[in-house]
C-alpha cells in the first residue's frame, strides 16, 4: 500500500532532533555550532532495511551519486559535470548540423 498509493504513515516520517555539537572549543551557545542529527523510529529503520534488501536500484543517475559513497567525491562531481558539459556541446552541434542539411535538403 505505501508504495502503490504514495502514502506513508505519520509513525514513519517522524523523528526525534538530536543537535550535536560540531567543535567543542567554539562556542556552544552559538546556533551555527551544531549539526542537527534526526533519528528514525524502529518501524521506520526495520521497513527501509526491507525495501533496501529488496530494491535494487537500476537507475542511470545512481551511477552518478558522488558523496556518501566509497570513493566519491565533490572533485568527481565535477569532473563529471565538465565532461557532460562537453559531451552535450558535441551533440548540439551535431544537432545543428543535421538539422542545416535537413532544411537544405528541403529547399532543394
Amino acid at each position: 500500500m505505501l508504495i502503490k498509493c504514495g502514502y506513508v504513515p505519520d509513525s514513519f516520517i517522524q523523528s526525534v532532533i538530536v543537535p550535536l555539537v560540531k567543535c567543542k572549543t567554539s562556542s556552544l551557545s552559538d546556533v551555527n555550532n551544531y549539526r542537527t542529527i534526526p533519528t528514525s523510529t524502529a518501524v521506520s529503520k526495520l521497513f527501509e532495511s526491507i525495501l533496501s534488501g529488496l530494491i535494487k536500484s537500476e537507475d542511470y543517475y545512481d551511477a552518478y551519486q558522488f558523496d556518501f559513497t566509497a570513493g566519491g567525491s565533490p572533485s568527481l562531481c565535477t569532473c563529471f559535470l565538465n565532461v557532460l558539459l562537453i559531451i552535450t556541446r558535441i551533440r548540439v552541434v551535431m544537432l545543428l548540423y543535421v538539422l542545416s542539411i535537413l532544411v537544405k535538403l528541403s529547399i532543394e
